[in-house]
């Protein structure tokens, strides 16, 4: 896991050739599906942040630090954006910190929890 993710996070060749777009693209939709069947199912993570999601071999991430994992049946979606903001400022600055990523992101989070985009807006505070 650890050799991957330092691959994942770094902009070196992987078998020759410039594999991170790509890579990133994948990831973020994965992140976004992680997180979004987490919130989905009623769990909400209070230390949701870069370094508690790990990705392996296949390009899967895996979220660590369980501890943090709280069940509540329904997550707000000021819970949901508070996990997300926090999230959001692990990633700030790695590859996956694109515009384009952030929205793929933000769509398949939608998706996949069912909630709108302008709910998730005017939970901002």
């Amino acid at each position: 896991l650890a050799s991957w993710g330092v691959r994942l996070w770094s902009r070196t060749p992987i078998n020759g050739w410039e594999a991170l777009p790509v890579l990133m693209i994948c990831w973020a939709m994965r992140l976004a599906k992680l997180i979004g069947r987490m919130h989905a199912e009623g769990f909400t993570h209070r230390d949701l942040k870069a370094s508690n999601v790990l990705v392996d071999g296949k390009g899967e991430p895996w979220l660590i630090d369980l501890d943090g994992l709280s069940f509540s049946g329904d997550v707000s979606a000021r819970a949901a954006v508070s996990n997300l903001k926090r999230l959001e400022r692990g990633l700030s600055g790695k590859p996956l910190d694109t515009t384009a990523n952030r929205l793929r992101f933000f769509r398949e989070y939608c998706r996949v929890t069912g909630l709108r985009p302008s709910v998730l807006r005017g939970s901002q505070g």
